[in-house]
């Protein structure tokens, strides 16, 4: 009957638990087990098929969900990195390889290529009082870019110059 249900092995303990069945999780899992049909909750919300539709918030089209927090279409936000992209810069994913390819895949100050991955050195690149994309660049030129961009940089170089001279 549980089962039928497609109740992960804690669901089917907690709805016996309600009838006054005194029986054991580990119970449970090991009667599961031994009728070959344990499930775990991950696999009993596997199954569940969405079928609201919503207006993507970046390009307008209408899409089906894949869960309930989407708010973003595939095509405009394809991966975790674009949806971080498309929520803090408003970048599409197309408009984000557009850049990339204009840039010729490298840097925008220093010319060195820039890869995303697991351990990137691709920066979006923005003013932080208007919000405005001004490039890609390395993780280096960032952290310049960065540092300089919070006040008078034409002092702040100075004394970066100073301090070099010194070691």
């Amino acid at each position: 009957m549980y089962v039928n249900e497609k109740l992960s092995s804690v669901g089917i303990h907690e709805r016996l638990q309600l009838t006054n069945v005194g029986i054991s999780y580990t119970d449970v899992v090991l009667l599961l087990h031994s009728a070959g049909v344990m499930r775990s909750r991950s696999e009993a919300t596997k199954h569940i098929m969405f079928t609201e539709t919503r207006q993507c918030k970046h390009c307008k089209i209408s899409f089906v969900i894949i869960n309930n927090a989407q708010v973003y279409c595939r095509i405009c936000c394809p991966t975790k990195r674009a949806y971080q992209r498309l929520k803090y810069y408003s970048m599409s994913q197309l408009e984000f390889e557009a850049l990339l390819m204009k840039q010729n895949y490298n840097c925008a100050l220093c010319s060195d290529r820039l890869i995303e991955g697991g351990s990137t050195n691709l920066n979006v690149d923005h003013c932080h009082n208007t919000g405005k994309v001004r490039g890609l660049l390395c993780h280096r030129c960032n952290m310049i870019v960065g540092f300089l961009d919070k006040g008078d940089w034409p002092t702040q170089l100075h004394k970066i110059e100073s301090y070099v001279k010194i070691t």
